[in-house]
């Protein structure tokens, strides 16, 4: 799923935008400094980003020239037709199907369906390179978990069985591989999930 057009209205120091993004390849924002650039990224990370946005964590900075009375207004729509709109007039973004049918949070999670990661200008790409369920990382490794089939996983097995053959023979793995063992059980039972 592709991001086709976005649509921005009152949004930080945007007016009004319309961007259609190329059907291949990449789309490049140039500009000068404080043309706008990472108000659009913001603005759709504020839709498929890892937190929930809300009229409620509006800030005075988020509406046109600082004026709550500019109700903001943003749109972002997929090559499949589904839709993520956020207006004022609704406390949270809405998740919309092809059809235009509200997708809702207790029928899946919309946060996975519509995936974003934003690195902002701190460019902090070492927390993105961890493990964790909305790092750039953790949702390129839930999206290819999701993505083997039963076959596959039993050829994982096997291969990582090989590898654990190999550092088996490695001086000193099987020491610490019962010690870890022994360190996790121990943990675990001190502080059960």
């Amino acid at each position: 799923m592709k991001i086709k057009k976005i649509y921005i209205k009152n949004f930080r120091s945007i007016k009004e935008l319309s961007l259609t993004f190329p059907e291949k390849g990449l789309l490049v924002l140039v500009g000068s400094n404080n043309a706008g650039k990472s108000n659009i990224l913001r603005a759709i990370d504020a839709l498929l980003g890892d937190s929930w946005f809300t009229t409620d964590k509006l800030e005075i900075y988020d509406h046109y020239c600082r004026n709550r009375n500019n109700d903001i207004e943003i749109r972002v729509e997929f090559d499949t037709g589904y839709q993520v709109c956020f207006d004022m007039n609704n406390k949270m973004p809405r998740y919309l199907d092809d059809f235009g049918r509200t997708i809702y949070g207790n029928k899946g999670n919309v946060k996975e369906d519509f995936p974003c990661t934003y690195l902002d200008a701190s460019r902090n790409l070492s927390r993105e390179m961890e493990f964790r369920n909305w790092t750039l990382m953790g949702k390129i490794s839930k999206s290819f978990s999701k993505a083997i089939n039963k076959s596959k996983e039993d050829l994982l097995k096997e291969k990582f069985n090989e590898i654990m053959d190999i550092f088996n023979g490695v001086e000193n793995f099987v020491s610490f591989k019962i010690d870890f063992v022994r360190y996790f059980k121990t943990a675990f039972a001190l502080n059960p999930f």
